[in-house]
């Protein structure tokens, strides 16, 4: 029976139910300042609660003898912004009850990991990120990524970023040796790529649609 890749990849997106995940790269890290409600003459300015996100944010999961990996918009990814919560409730004395931080870090230690127990499993491996190329640079960590892809014999790598195009897509040698980039399109634009894996003869048939 065939499965269809639903991967994250930004441009469509998809993915994998929290009963799927195997691992995932993040440690949420909650703080309550005070308690949600305590004496009205506090400074409105001062959250209740804080909670970092800290990590990758990438996951992996299994379909089968096939081992899916989401990573960041792009594997060496990092950024950091935070966002303030309010309430929905207009008459509250204070609307700004907390604020949320997310501490993006690079994904490579935690794909390394991941690449290494899933290969001693033989499993067939496949990657989804967001950009191949134009924020990606081809720096160390690109070059860290190629060994890893090659060393882990990585089947596939489907991409987002580039909204027009959708199938195979062969412009990167230097950057990622022999594995096979999809570029996945975005319905948006009337283009997007269906992907059917056959376990039982171990292929793969993308379709692409526009």
């Amino acid at each position: 029976m065939a499965s269809l890749l639903g991967c994250g990849v930004g441009a469509g997106t998809g993915g994998a139910g929290a009963s799927q995940l195997k691992n995932i790269d993040v440690v949420m890290i909650p703080g309550f300042d005070r308690p949600m409600a305590y004496s009205i003459g506090r400074s409105c300015a001062e959250p209740t609660f804080r909670i970092l996100y800290n990590g990758s944010l990438a996951y992996s999961f299994d379909i089968g003898n096939i081992h899916f990996v989401q990573l960041q918009n792009y594997p060496s990814y990092e950024n950091y912004w935070y966002s303030k919560v309010y309430s929905r409730n207009s008459s509250d004395y204070c609307p700004y009850k907390g604020m949320i931080t997310f501490n993006i870090r690079s994904s490579l230690d935690w794909l390394e990991n991941d690449l290494r127990e899933a290969s001693t499993q033989d499993k067939h491996i496949v990657l989804c990120f967001h950009d191949p190329c134009e924020y990606f640079k081809f720096d160390a960590g690109a070059e860290r990524f190629k060994r890893l892809i090659i060393e882990y014999h990585v089947a596939g790598i489907f991409a987002g970023h580039f909204r027009y195009k959708h199938g195979i897509y062969r412009h990167f040698p230097k950057r990622y040796a022999d594995v096979p980039i999809f570029a996945c399109g975005a319905p948006i634009y009337g283009t997007f790529l269906r992907v059917i894996f056959y376990p039982r003869n171990q292929t793969m048939m993308s379709e692409n649609y526009w």
